[in-house]
């Protein structure tokens, strides 16, 4: 999602007729797109979205616009001649959807994320970004993720080949990235980066995810000395070298995956749900610029059961979280209190990786 970035949507870009979403779609652990209607979360319809016999994971997915400003969904996969796929304006179609292989040396792309351009071009700006070891680059769209450039982060002050799961936009064209202990920021619709912070002598070695809401840019990360845990920080949007105390931490475990080794934000007006990949707790709180409150630690083992817990989404009116064997929870009180909504939604052994809204964010 992840890091899908949720937030308080500018003026004159709301999506899916408004800020409630009316269609969710889920990606798999293996080659199927699924899509249910948000009247009835417990009946969803699965197809193979590559099409030509591959198998490959969805990482994560968003929600966008295609050239003509039309919406569309773009899946990251675990693929190195498929590393982007595109729906179709029809996701409803079961047809498969439209491959990119972005580099023929590229890594993975663990993120993907849409914005609102800056200049009002109708398709905005799609940015995809991960692995770092092969490709120190990210991957830029402004043709409504038909064409794709790669921009190189090798010259960057700091940059490392350390993987990149936090990535993040305002809907004003403003971007933030982070890496290790860095952050990164860009105010031209992501077309350049540079460094703009670093916590030195914080002990963060891992800014795992991101999220920009309410004027406020929150990420979470984990510490050199406590690596088991996600700790969170926020700033506000107006001072991004400037942060807030930390919080989280205690029971809020960090993410369990030796490849993704993400952490998603979803977030609705300062209100953040943080979801560590592959764990069975999540947690909620309430950021606005360097300030955090009613930060709880939700143990959702009783639900969960054997499955683990993969990714979150949010429309602000409902809260969903996926994982293994087609788990799925729903809140309805800002990530509060959760109850399952259905299981095995495509089967009993398909894990779901990713799902969204369609909604334009942030919100």
């Amino acid at each position: 999602m992840t890091y899908k970035y949720r937030g308080t949507q500018p003026s004159g870009l709301s999506g899916g007729g408004g800020s409630t979403a009316t269609r969710w779609v889920a990606g798999t652990a293996e080659q199927f797109a699924g899509y249910a209607s948000n009247d009835d979360l417990t009946s969803w319809t699965f197809y193979d979205r590559i099409g030509d016999g591959g198998v490959p994971d969805s990482f994560d997915v968003a929600y966008g616009k295609n050239a003509n400003g039309d919406g569309i969904y773009v899946m990251s996969n675990d693929s190195s001649t498929k590393e982007i796929s595109v729906s179709s304006t029809d996701v409803t179609d079961g047809n498969a959807w439209t491959h990119i292989e972005l580099d023929s040396g590229a890594d993975d792309k663990f993120v993907v994320v849409w914005s609102a351009r800056s200049n009002g071009a109708t398709a905005g700006v799609w940015c995809t970004v991960g692995k770092q070891d092969t490709n120190e680059s990210y991957y830029r769209s402004t043709d409504g993720a038909a064409n794709w450039s790669e921009i190189s982060l090798a010259g960057i002050t700091g940059h490392s080949g350390a993987r990149i799961t936090a990535l993040a936009a305002d809907g004003s064209g403003n971007w933030m990235m982070g890496q290790n202990d860095r952050i990164y920021y860009s105010t031209d619709d992501a077309a350049s980066f540079s460094l703009v912070h670093t916590f030195t002598g914080e002990n963060i070695n891992k800014i795992s995810g991101m999220a920009y809401t309410g004027n406020t840019w929150v990420i979470s990360y984990e510490r050199s000395n406590d690596s088991g845990r996600t700790y969170l920080r926020s700033c506000a949007a107006s001072d991004v070298t400037d942060w807030g105390s930390e919080f989280g931490g205690g029971d809020l475990q960090s993410y369990s995956d030796g490849n993704l080794q993400r952490t998603t934000i979803v977030a609705y007006q300062g209100r953040i749900l943080v979801l560590p990949h592959n764990r069975k707790k999540v947690a909620y709180a309430d950021v606005s610029g360097k300030t955090n409150s009613n930060f709880n630690v939700v143990n959702l083992s009783t639900l969960a059961g054997t499955d683990k817990l993969r990714d979150a989404a949010t429309d602000g009116t409902k809260w969903l979280i996926v994982g293994q064997d087609g788990l799925l929870l729903e809140s309805t009180d800002s990530a509060e209190n959760w109850s399952v909504k259905a299981t095995s939604i495509r089967n009993s052994t398909d894990d779901i990786q990713c799902i969204v809204g369609n909604v334009h964010l942030p919100l």
